[in-house]
Parts: structure tokens; sequence; C-alpha cells
């Protein structure tokens, strides 16, 4: 069983994730068959570009820079105006593909849906607490992934937060400088394998359980043996020990056949 969250893996029998509170699953998805791929960021800089140069030519116009009565200004601002419109509405599409990507490789289990990343944005005042709000649900996502890299929470929203404000050239910069942040992030979390933690830190008395199981074997009570063996691999799946006592099983049921069970 593994978390699809922090993508841990855990005994038969347990059917939550400890650390992130989500049900488990029978198998993680693979990156390889992710079909949502990660936005194009890369786009927002070309909105950027475009309103930064429609700005220029306004301020120029503004100067005196050319003849009165020619149509330079009037495109100066619809440039803007689309500038503005298009990076805002492409903004929105990227970070519904994020949260597409942190949708499948959770196998359904991330808690903000691409649709509601995206519309909770257009909702007055409360849009100021989401744009901080998703970006420290990444952090969290990333950090349980990656603990040796982590994101500092609150930091992404606070940018964008800012980056919204500005407006203007600047503040779609912001806005999708931080978007390229949070995406490769995102990207790296969900393609990290998982290291399971120290043997030593598991609360199973493995070496109890491994004497005991000894014993019974040399006192012929070869069945309980093998269960006993079995459930050691059980609580111990994914470490080296786990596959030692499933040879011990394995051994011991050799055993039985050879003798007949007597």
């Amino acid at each position: 069983m593994f978390c699809p969250a922090c993508r841990a893996e855990y005994p038969k029998g347990i059917i939550t994730c400890d650390r992130c509170n989500v049900p488990l699953v029978d198998h993680l998805r693979g990156t390889a068959s992710l079909t949502s791929s990660p936005p194009r960021l890369w786009v927002g800089y070309v909105f950027t570009a475009v309103f930064l140069m429609a700005k220029i030519v306004e301020d120029l116009t503004n100067q005196g820079a050319f003849e009165p009565g020619t149509p330079v200004l009037f495109l100066a601002c619809v440039g803007e105006f689309l500038a503005a419109l298009g990076g805002s509405f492409y903004w929105l599409f990227c970070v519904g593909r994020i949260h597409e990507i942190l949708l499948e490789a959770t196998d359904g289990q991330y808690p903000i849906t691409p649709t509601r990343a995206g519309l909770y944005h257009f909702i007055p005042f409360y849009n100021l607490y989401w744009v901080v709000k998703w970006p420290n649900e990444i952090a969290r996502f990333v950090n349980r992934r990656l603990p040796q890299k982590r994101m500092m929470i609150g930091v992404p929203g606070a940018l964008l937060l800012v980056g919204a404000l500005l407006k203007g050239a600047l503040g779609l910069a912001v806005i999708f400088t931080v978007g390229v942040y949070l995406s490769r992030r995102v990207q790296a979390a969900v393609a990290a394998p998982v290291a399971l933690p120290s043997r030593d830190s598991l609360e199973v008395p493995v070496e109890d359980m491994f004497s005991q199981a000894i014993g019974l074997e040399q006192e012929g009570e070869w069945e309980k043996a093998i269960a006993l063996y079995e459930r050691i691999a059980e609580k111990l799946q994914g470490y080296q020990d786990a596959e030692y006592a499933k040879n011990c099983a394995r051994a011991v049921r050799e055993k039985i056949a050879l003798t007949g069970g007597a």
C-alpha cells in the first residue's frame, strides 16, 4: 500500500497515511504515465514583452514622438489591454495545468482541483487570500516529497500577491517567474523517488520476532514459524530484512515438503 501524496510505502492492512491523512492506494502512478504536461510558462514572458513595448509606445506618443492624428496611441492602448487580458487568462490556465499534474500524480487525492484553483481567483477579496493559499498547499506537497529541499511556505504566495498588486509588465513578470519556480518544484517532487525511513526508526521488534520464529522452527512448529516470517516480511516491506524473512519462510516450506510435515 502506498500514500499517493508522499509516496511512502505501508504494510497491508493500513488504509490511511499517518503523515498526510489520505487514503492509501495499491500502486503509485509513475511520472511516465502522467497525461498532463507542464505548462509553457515562457509564453507569459511574451505577454509581458508585448505589454512593455505597448507601454513604451504610449509614453512616446504622449511626449509628442508621433504626429497627432496617427492611430499609434490607440494601437498602443489596445496592445496593453490585450497583453494584460491574455496574460491574466493564460496565467489561470497555467495554474490549472499545474493542479492537473498534482491531482493526477496523487491519484485524485490532492485537495485542490484544477477548476477550483482557477475559479477562486475571481471571488472578490477572497482572491487575495487564495493567491497565497494554493501556493502554500503546493509547498506542503513538495516538502513531503522532497524533505531535503524544502520550500518556504508563504513566500511564493506573497510574491504572487505582490505581482498581482503591481499589475502591468512588472506584475506579469513577477507572477510568471514565481510560476516557473512552482512548476519546476512540482515536477521535481512528482518525479522524486521516495527514500524509506531507517529500519531502526520503525517501531517493530524485528530481532525479537526473528528469534521467536527461529525458536518455533527448531521446536517443529513450522506453520507458526512460516506465519511469523511472513508477518515480519509484511512489516518490513521494502527493506532487505523483508527478503530475508521471505527466504526463511520459503526454506521452512521446502523442509516441510521434504519431510512430509513430520
